[in-house]
């Protein structure tokens, strides 16, 4: 049985259209854990509902403290062999869970692709492929070769997409960190990994992350999460040299973070509110004179020629000359339509 874990925060109006995808699943031998994370709009009584409707479904419900903790709630609640993450805005296909099934087999995780579709006014706009190459990989031998690619796409950055045997997490006492809102998923993710064998690695897609709606658990815009990104940093530097990963591997992780430093920097042009040019500057020098962004400036592996330059910029120390490069780079894109 696979037990299908969904957090549920101000999500009243979402809710029907997931758990209409999950009850039209072609693979029929699940749970639905529905884990309400005090919710004040109504969620959790429609969460009642459906588990008077449906014995698949059950509800618990919690005070709010974030969805690490409430993902934490359903793993302890679990009954099934296996285990899925599904938020509560998103998408799946009829035979999502079937085709996971499939794909684990005798292996200890399942991953999968999935696409991100981006909705501006209801109206779908755009829609960006994480594709998974076809392959059963041995943990930590082979793993090495993948990551680069499994972490920059962020593939291995997220828990939906995959199927997790309960056994492992258990006696891993694996849990999502509460005390981070960004990045948690790569940290169970790396847990995880540690007590893997074997990985199945596939290339369907039938998970389909949501942006735009507002109403998802990760739409912030908030400059304070540059720590949790050196949080993420630190750790999976850590992880690759714990799994004799080699340079490849943590010149990935360089990569993602010097890229993370830029949207930082960015995100100062596109708040609402207006930030005084004193402040952007100084959080700008924070960004580029702090010592974990120093590193990966001399371990990253520029892959493209815009990344080239982003690392050149960033070499030069100047807050100044970094301010106006991201300021000029965010009005060509807000010019045209990317912004």
């Amino acid at each position: 049985m696979i037990s299908i874990i969904i957090p549920v925060y101000q999500a009243k109006q979402n809710i029907e259209q997931i758990l209409g995808d999950i009850f039209a699943q072609t693979y029929q031998d699940y749970e639905v854990l529905l884990i309400d994370d005090g919710s004040t709009d109504g969620s959790a009584k429609l969460c009642g509902e459906y588990e008077r409707q449906n014995p698949k479904v059950r509800t618990i419900i919690k005070e709010h403290s974030g969805v690490s903790k409430t993902r934490n709630a359903g793993i302890a609640a679990a009954r099934g062999e296996y285990i899925a993450f599904v938020d509560s805005d998103d998408r799946i296909d009829t035979d999502y869970l079937e085709r996971l099934a499939q794909g684990i087999g005798d292996r200890d995780l399942v991953i999968a692709s999935f696409d991100r579709k981006f909705y501006k006014d209801g109206k779908l706009v755009k829609t960006v492929e994480c594709r998974m190459f076809d392959a059963a990989v041995e943990v930590p031998r082979e793993l090495g070769g993948y990551f680069s690619a499994l972490y920059t796409s962020t593939l291995i950055g997220v828990v939906y997409c995959k199927l997790f045997r309960r056994e492992l997490i258990e006696k891993g006492r694996i849990a999502f960190r509460g005390d981070i809102c960004l990045g948690e998923d790569f940290l169970f993710n790396f847990e995880y990994l540690r007590e893997c064998r074997t990985i199945s690695c596939i290339p369907y897609r039938g998970y389909h992350y949501i942006c735009g709606n507002g109403a998802s658990l990760t739409h912030k815009n908030d400059i304070q999460k540059l720590q949790y990104g050196k949080v993420l940093f630190e750790e999976s530097l850590r992880f690759c040299e714990e799994m004799h990963f080699g340079s490849e591997a943590s010149a990935g992780v360089c990569n993602l973070y010097l890229r993370t430093c830029f949207l930082n920097m960015e995100i100062l042009y596109r708040m609402k509110e207006h930030i005084p040019q004193k402040e952007k500057r100084e959080f700008i020098r924070k960004v580029i004179g702090d010592e974990d962004t120093r590193l990966a400036i001399k371990r990253c592996r520029p892959d493209t020629r815009e990344f080239q330059i982003y690392r050149r910029i960033l070499r030069l120390g100047s807050p100044t000359v970094a301010g106006m490069f991201t300021w000029a780079r965010f009005a060509y894109k807000k010019m045209i339509g990317r912004a």
